[in-house]
């Protein structure tokens, strides 16, 4: 992480034109239960006979690719449409009670008037993104959802495709997320990686996954960037 820190510092001189930001409690608050989508996910695998250890320490989705990867066709198949299902169900529920993070739309606006390009990428599922859109509008040029992509945060290829996808290269670009797998998905794919505490992740967990800087809300991102003449 630190290493990755100095090298991101050595980028002040490149312009950041691409901002990639999580969405669950970075751009907006969602009050999403992941203890009870973990539970839920669990108890479905243990209904196929399938455990997977120390559950707790993994991402839901890994726990179910996990879990697939035990079972033989077609109940690998009939697990992983069982499990998306219980997964969508948590998430649109969580997405009926959407709420605005104080700034952070004004800031997307004022990312876009300064001509810099806005990607949102999420391991949520298109549907529900869509819905908290509704009740929270936000200002962006691309959604990447787990719907979208073959592999998602941690993976780099995630932060990668959103980068295709703006026609952006890594020395223009900044990863904006509230989580360890956020930070994480922007040290293993060239990107610095800024932190926010609107989240789960304390200043000090971003800070050890590898956060070039820590935030208390992206609503500090675009003066964060002009006080580094980014």
């Amino acid at each position: 992480p630190t290493g990755h820190r100095a090298a991101a510092e050595g980028q002040a001189d490149a312009m950041i034109t691409a901002l990639l930001f999580d969405f669950d409690h970075t751009l907006v608050s969602t009050p999403i239960d992941f203890a009870l989508m973990r539970r839920s996910v669990v108890q479905l695998c243990g209904s196929f006979g399938v455990e997977v250890a120390d559950p707790e320490r993994k991402l839901v989705l890994e726990i179910v690719d996990e879990a697939v990867a035990q079972l033989d066709m077609p109940f690998a198949l009939r697990l992983r449409g069982m499990a998306d299902n219980c997964i969508r169900e948590v998430e649109r529920g969580a997405a009926r009670g959407t709420m605005p993070i104080a700034g952070v739309a004004e800031a997307l606006e004022r990312l876009a008037a300064e001509q810099r390009r806005v990607a949102i990428i999420t391991r949520n599922c298109r549907e529900v993104v869509m819905t908290a859109l509704t009740r929270v509008p936000l200002a962006y040029d691309l959604l990447l959802t787990r719907d979208d992509v073959e592999r998602v945060k941690p993976d780099p290829a995630h932060a990668l495709a959103a980068l295709a996808g703006l026609g952006a290269s890594r020395e223009e670009a900044l990863l904006v997320g509230d989580f360890r797998a956020d930070i994480a998905c922007a040290v293993r794919a060239g990107i610095p990686g800024l932190g926010v505490t609107t989240g789960a992740s304390t200043a000090e967990e971003l800070r050890e996954a590898g956060a070039l800087d820590v935030l208390p809300s992206a609503a500090g991102v675009p003066d964060w960037l002009a006080a580094r003449g980014w």
